[in-house]
């Protein structure tokens, strides 16, 4: 059932009115049942003080009637006197029914006082109206004498009566007090009690009414902060619990949006940063073309010009080495002449083999028709080197995967590559060593892979960005066109070379289980 929060504040409004109107109403009812008895004595004792003087003074009056009876004899005194004896006879008759301060015994008390009284004044009374001649008898002046003397007592009798009576009026004057001082601390305790009831109740219904409303706050500041995993529990079925759902459902739809949106941010940076390194590969590709074609060039030049002097001043040198003896300093100094000049004939031929590949790769723009097959490639080739590889004994270990499709490519260049890479790693290893070649096949890229991977000492960094550049070579005896040419030949098939390589000094305590070494990795497209 949904409460909503009206009707969670009526509640509240009615939790703290209804029992403080209980409290107070019967509080009040009770107060008002005392006031009452006490009204009810007070008005018993204000119609007992009238009946009391009224009787004081009747009492008073019946001696007026008889002593103008002894004054005059006029007989319409003794029907005065009647009058006032009926009088007094209806109050004491009223006092004895209980119709005066009925509450107590005192008005029964008074009328067995007084009665007696009465009735000794009424005899008195007859006996006094009985004589002929009131005055000339003797027994008159001591009847009227007795009768003032019966009145006297009846008079303080009826004084106490009325002195009692006031201090019956004063006592429950202080009672009324009492009991108006009493209510008003009942009633100032039960509001204290009701307001600090109020106030726990006031309090955990804020609790219930608030506490929800501060978990919101708590996930809206989550995720302000990007923690789009929050999630607040729905405990209440009002306007509340209604919020919370719709918080959880656009923090949900906020996630979703989100993750849509990274994954289209990351899906947009990795198709530009394939883009850039197609861009970048391209731009080194044609830089490199542009450098490779211009050096051909320079060097075809530069080679035909000294090859005719250098294969002239080899010869007679020869020729001189032939006329001196062996043992001579001259013989020695032709000597270094010799090989230095076929040093520089080498170099002279590299460099006319470089024109040569790069005029008839440019030439040729069909090359992508031939096939290969990698594997049987890689074969002939470790069959031309393997006196290298016993004389240097190298362990060469071969993981050729089955099944590989044909490459695009002329065999003759990229055994030249396969050559020269496998070279270049023997040559790196200093003593016993061993190079790791494999192949595979990645078919989504449609690209065949050979890694050519060896354990030697490893490039030093600041070589590594110049490997490919032509004439740059580590080697005392090298030329710097090697890597050069194999670059460009991959990249004329459309392929690509890496080279990766870790030195000694570049190998923390925290890199367990790795070696110095360099990793050549060629990939070249496979026949469709």
């Amino acid at each position: 059932m949904k409460i909503t929060i009206n009707k969670k504040l009526m509640i509240l409004c009615l939790s703290i009115a209804v029992p403080e109107a209980l409290i107070l109403g019967a509080i009040s009812y009770r107060s008002l049942q005392e006031l009452v008895q006490v009204n009810r004595q007070l008005e018993e004792i204000s119609r007992s003080l009238e009946i009391t003087n009224l009787l004081g003074r009747t009492i008073n009056q019946t001696i007026i009637p008889i002593s103008s009876y002894l004054m005059s004899g006029d007989p319409q005194e003794q029907q005065r006197f009647q009058k006032l004896k009926e009088v007094i006879r209806r109050n004491l008759a009223l006092c004895h029914n209980g119709q005066c301060h009925s509450s107590t015994k005192q008005p029964a008390e008074m009328v067995k006082v007084i009665q007696p009284i009465i009735k000794e004044v009424d005899e008195k009374s007859r006996t006094i109206f009985a004589l002929s001649y009131p005055l000339q008898d003797n027994l008159s002046g001591p009847l009227i004498k007795g009768i003032e003397e019966l009145a006297g007592r009846a008079d303080i009798l009826l004084g106490r009566m009325s002195a009692a009576l006031l201090i019956r009026v004063e006592e429950l004057r202080q009672r009324s007090q009492k009991i108006s001082q009493k209510n008003l601390n009942a009633i100032l305790i039960a509001m204290a009690v009701l307001v600090a009831l109020a106030a726990l109740v006031s309090h955990y219904i804020s609790r219930r009414l608030t506490y929800p409303l501060y978990q919101l706050l708590f996930g809206i500041q989550k995720v302000v902060k990007g923690d789009l995993d929050q999630r607040i529990e729905v405990k209440v079925k009002d306007e509340i619990g209604e919020l919370t759902y719709s918080f959880n459902h656009m923090v949900k739809e906020l996630k979703t949006y989100r993750d849509s949106y990274e994954e289209y941010r990351r899906s947009l940076e990795q198709e530009v940063k394939e883009k850039s390194d197609e861009l970048r590969q391209t731009e080194a590709f044609l830089i490199q073309s542009d450098k490779l074609a211009s050096i051909g060039l320079l060097a075809s030049g530069v080679a035909h010009e000294l090859n005719n002097p250098l294969t002239s001043i080899l010869m007679n040198v020869n020729l001189l080495m032939e006329t001196t003896y062996k043992d001579t300093e001259l013989h020695r100094e032709l000597q270094k002449i010799d090989e230095d000049g076929s040093r520089c004939k080498k170099i002279v031929e590299d460099l006319l083999s470089f024109a040569r590949q790069n005029k008839e790769m440019n030439r040729n723009n069909n090359i992508e028709k031939g096939c290969f097959e990698v594997n049987k490639s890689l074969e002939k080739t470790l069959s031309f080197i393997q006196p290298e590889i016993l004389r240097r004994d190298i362990k060469i270990d071969l993981d050729l995967a089955p099944e590989i499709p044909s490459c695009i490519g002329d065999e003759k260049y990229i055994q030249q590559v396969f050559i020269n890479i496998i070279l270049n790693a023997i040559q790196s290893i200093e003593k016993r060593g061993k190079i790791n070649t494999s192949t595979s096949f990645s078919r989504p890229d449609n690209g065949v892979e050979i890694i050519i991977k060896d354990n030697g000492p490893g490039i030093p960094k600041e070589h590594r960005d110049k490997l490919f550049d032509p004439f740059f070579t580590t080697k005392p005896e090298g030329t710097g066109l090697g890597l050069s040419i194999c670059y460009g030949i991959i990249s004329r098939y459309g392929g690509a070379i890496e080279i990766e390589s870790l030195t000694r000094e570049e190998i923390s305590p925290e890199m367990e289980n790795v070696a110095p070494g360099t990793t050549v990795k060629l990939t070249l497209p496979a026949v469709k």
